[in-house]
């Protein structure tokens, strides 16, 4: 399976990390790099990962294509345009580098789900899982568009395309969905997520 029509991940490895103090992306649960428990989990479902990253450096060794931001501080909307001016492909699934008990089959379903939509965005009681959804090459323009003009939250990018909502039930979850959504953005969520692991 070639070009447009790969099944391709973007793990979102870019992002600040103030609260946290130190990188996200190099946190680790038990002696397992975060980034790692992802990969594995997600690496049976896809045929291609792109690591949307500005310290390519750090996860060359991996691997994977390591994509660097075009635009500097406008988050990880940034981060998939970039991924999509290099990469085109028909969707792209995202996952953040801080969601360390995602599910990758779950990750799969939704890009399956987003066939026919320009965007399927996963919702749960807390609301859209920006981070946990699937995007078409024809958000590529809309991202352009809105970061050019200082727009950065992804969904406000991509407001007026064709979206479609996808519930949390329709992914076949096997564990609690607030663990599976649950991310790492603090030192006691880092202490949480080791003692779900």
């Amino acid at each position: 399976m070639t070009g447009p029509e790969k099944k391709t991940i973007i793990i979102l490895a870019g992002g600040k990390s103030s609260r946290m103090g130190r990188d996200k992306s190099l946190l680790e649960i038990g002696d397992k790099p975060v980034f790692e428990i992802i990969l594995d989990s997600v690496r049976p479902f896809f045929d291609e990962i792109i690591v949307s990253t500005n310290s390519p450096v750090v996860f060359s060794k991996y691997g994977y294509e390591c994509v660097t931001d075009e635009v500097a501080g406008a988050g990880p909307a940034a981060g998939i345009m970039s991924v999509m001016r290099r990469f085109e492909r028909e969707y792209y699934q995202v996952a953040a580098c801080d969601m360390p008990f995602i599910e990758g089959a779950a990750a799969a379903r939704v890009l399956e789900l987003a066939k026919g939509s320009d965007a399927a965005i996963v919702r749960t009681t807390d609301g859209p899982q920006a981070l946990f959804s699937a995007y078409s090459i024809r958000c590529l323009p809309a991202f352009e568009k809105s970061i050019a003009a200082g727009i950065n939250k992804i969904l406000l990018c991509i407001k007026d395309l064709n979206i479609k909502d996808v519930h949390v039930g329709e992914l076949g979850i096997k564990s609690d969905p607030s663990r599976h959504f649950f991310n790492i953005n603090t030192p006691a969520e880092l202490t949480d997520a080791s003692l779900l692991a």
